[in-house]
């Protein structure tokens, strides 16, 4: 499924992922969708179509593809957006809850 990578700023590794990924902005009723390109055990990114204000707030799931186990649900922060191409973003988010 992924590929740990470690980097000496991170207390915690970060696992490489390609995983479809659902979200709600906070405040708004509309499901959006990306892929998730990496988490850890405090933050995630997705890339997504959806230009996200910094300090927007994510109600995050991912499928991790397998029955066996649930959907991975997490309340995001919003801390970063890159563009990475046409309508295309880099969303960084600071994990503050698991549901």
């Amino acid at each position: 499924m992924g590929v740990f990578q470690r980097n000496e700023k991170r207390d915690y590794i970060r696992m490489a992922m390609n995983t479809g990924v659902s979200f709600t902005i906070t405040g708004t009723p509309h499901r959006h969708t990306g892929i998730c390109k990496n988490l850890s055990h405090s933050g995630i990114r997705v890339e997504t179509d959806i230009d996200i204000k910094p300090g927007a707030v994510l109600n995050v799931t991912i499928d991790l593809g397998n029955p066996k186990f649930a959907p991975l649900k997490a309340t995001v922060e919003v801390v970063r957006v890159d563009p990475i191409r046409n309508s295309c973003y880099s969303i960084g988010g600071k994990i503050t809850g698991m549901q």
